[in-house]
């Protein structure tokens, strides 16, 4: 299977962190296409991995997180798609755990735990508390983590929805609405040793509002195409 799957890094100023996270990768999952996509950082990180034998897509300016993800699954031909941040918040081993799930999910989500989500600072806990309240408010579900940068999904899925997944740092949660519209199956995998190693770079405000427009986005174009309204109701 690992001949077919695509990790893909996206990058903006992870200078302390980036090498280590490629090489725990390369080292643990030899014969994966391993994509590096860097949006437009400025601090050296790709100096840190210049020497690594690896496939970097290069941005000059910051275009977004899921800019740089939507770059990297255009990029390969790769049907799994397993993407991981670069700040090293997730062990690469939980990678091989998404896998495992991969013939029996649409989408598999390496959850964080709740004692781990508990350390996030005050304000970005109210916007997650935002962002989950209208999951369950309007669509009767509960999102057991809507934004984890550690998840596979496969490619010719989210290919279909790249017009309605943002840029932004919103693409992951978005996703997870668009995965729960359209009734594919998610798994979420327990992630228990998570670790934040330094402050989001998340604009708390910003992503709230991000998440809210793209939510009735993806709604409305549901709600066209479905009717999705009168399901939920």
């Amino acid at each position: 299977m690992k001949a077919d799957i695509a990790i893909i890094i996206p990058v903006f100023n992870e200078v302390e962190t980036i090498r280590e996270v490629v090489l725990d990768i390369i080292k643990n999952y030899k014969g994966v296409e391993i994509i590096v996509v860097n949006d437009g950082s400025t601090d050296g990180s790709l100096d840190r991995i210049k020497d690594i034998d690896v496939k970097v897509l290069n941005s000059k300016k910051n275009r977004g997180y899921g800019a740089a993800l939507k770059t990297g699954i255009s990029y390969t031909d790769k049907e799994l798609i397993v993407t991981i941040d670069a700040d090293g918040e997730h062990s690469v081993k939980h990678i091989e755990r998404l896998i495992s799930e991969a013939d029996c999910c649409d989408m598999v989500v390496g959850a964080r735990a709740a004692e781990s989500v508990s350390t996030f600072p005050l304000l970005q806990k109210i916007a997650k508390g935002i962002v989950y309240a209208l999951f369950l408010s309007i669509l009767k579900v509960q999102i057991l983590d809507v934004n984890s940068g550690l998840r596979l999904i496969k490619k010719t899925i989210i290919e279909k929805y790249f017009d309605l997944l943002p840029d932004g740092f919103s693409f992951t949660s978005t996703l997870t609405l668009t995965m729960v519209l359209e009734k594919k199956k998610v798994k979420y995998v327990p992630v228990t040793d998570f670790k934040r190693r330094r402050g989001s770079k998340v604009h708390i405000f910003s992503y709230t509002m991000n998440f809210i427009k793209s939510y009735c986005k993806v709604l409305f174009y549901f709600k066209l195409k479905k009717g999705v309204f009168s399901k939920i109701a």
